[in-house]
């Protein structure tokens, strides 16, 4: 059965106590806790690399405690807000861009419109 860790497929794995030693397709390897891998592991190809399969797991069972309790509009909330102010600071990116400055404070009125 072929196994994926994110989108890397994994080749060979070798159980030594309480950690795996993985060979990855790409011929990267890996050495983790065998608890870890059982988590980590599926049979279908995700987004992204190990470091990305381990995030994943942690915040979505992170999140799924959370709601157990009838905390996850405060965790959304956050994430909200840091969406938020993401999206502000590409906006004025964008904006210093265009008009070749690095920040949005050194955009004079007087060169965009003419007297």
């Amino acid at each position: 059965m072929i196994m994926f860790i994110g989108s890397k497929e994994v080749k060979s794995f070798v159980e030594e106590g309480e950690n795996v030693h993985l060979l990855f397709e790409d011929d990267s390897a890996a050495t983790m806790a065998k608890s870890l891998y059982d988590l980590i592991v599926s049979e279908s190809t995700r987004e992204g690399g190990v470091v990305d399969a381990v995030r994943h797991y942690f915040a979505t069972e992170f999140l799924a405690r959370m709601a157990e309790v009838g905390l996850e509009y405060y965790m959304v909330e956050h994430v909200a807000e840091g969406i938020k102010i993401l999206i502000h600071n590409l906006r004025e990116k964008a904006i210093a861009g265009k008009f070749g400055v690095e920040s949005v404070m050194e955009i004079k009125i007087s060169e965009i419109i003419p007297e």
